[in-house]
């Protein structure tokens, strides 16, 4: 498996007095093609039950498009039905491909709203290694370790995420799984314990992983904006 450098656009977001907040997800890795998704926030009065309930949450007259800083050529995303995903709508286009040191800019518009930001896709970084323990249980389960080794002379910041096999469509992203490269040892190869997913308004961490389980991971360096919006939402949400 290859592991590759991402940075995650923070998005800033528009407040309009008696509407929802216009909410964007994306990301560009290097060597694959952007993906973005784009919904309005839910107040914590509004049922979400059925199907037509979500989609009232997924603009359907959005124009998204990505500038390549480099060449400054604009990119139009299109959309696609995307299974596994929230929301089940992905804009994407087969005519961007994310270099490393590469610079790119997200502009989203839906109606009078907009929001962009500005992303570069850093150095990647290897792990070392992973290794599992057996939890109490040890015929069913194990603890997964991961092991890095953080880069001499250089800035760093990560972010694991896992896809498990059968169960997640894509990479999510690991809770506690938040690394600046200040809380590790130089040259010294670091245990970084591998959680579950992190999942808004569920209080247990899953800490452990089936035996006939298979996980994937993804070591995801990120740049400074990508990492305090990581902190921030870790913050919310544990």
């Amino acid at each position: 498996m290859i592991f590759i450098a991402l940075s995650l656009w923070n998005c800033e977001r528009e407040n309009v007095a008696g509407k929802s907040s216009l909410v964007i997800e994306g990301w560009i890795d290097s060597g694959e093609n952007p993906e973005v998704m784009v919904t309005f926030s839910a107040t914590a009065s509004e049922s979400i039950k059925t199907q037509k309930d979500r989609d009232k949450f997924v603009p359907r007259d959005c124009k998204v498009t990505v500038t390549d800083l480099g060449t400054m050529r604009e990119y139009t995303l299109t959309p696609r039905d995307a299974e596994g995903y929230l929301p089940p709508r992905v804009y994407s286009t087969n005519e961007l491909i994310g270099v490393v040191g590469g610079s790119y800019r997200l502009s989203v518009d839906v109606g009078n709203r907009h929001a962009e930001a500005v992303t570069t896709i850093p150095e990647p970084h290897k792990l070392d290694k992973f290794t599992f323990n057996y939890t109490d249980n040890a015929d069913t389960s194990v603890f997964l370790s991961a092991w890095i080794t953080d880069r001499p002379g250089s800035k760093d910041y990560y972010k694991l995420f896992i896809r498990e096999v059968g169960v997640d469509s894509t990479f999510v992203p690991c809770i506690i799984g938040l690394i600046n490269d200040e809380t590790m040892p130089v040259g010294v190869s670091s245990r970084i314990p591998v959680y579950g997913p992190m999942v808004v308004g569920y209080s247990d961490i899953r800490k452990s992983f089936s035996v006939k389980s298979t996980v994937r991971m993804k070591l995801r360096t990120m740049d400074k904006d990508s990492y305090n919006y990581w902190r921030d939402f870790e913050q919310i949400t544990t």
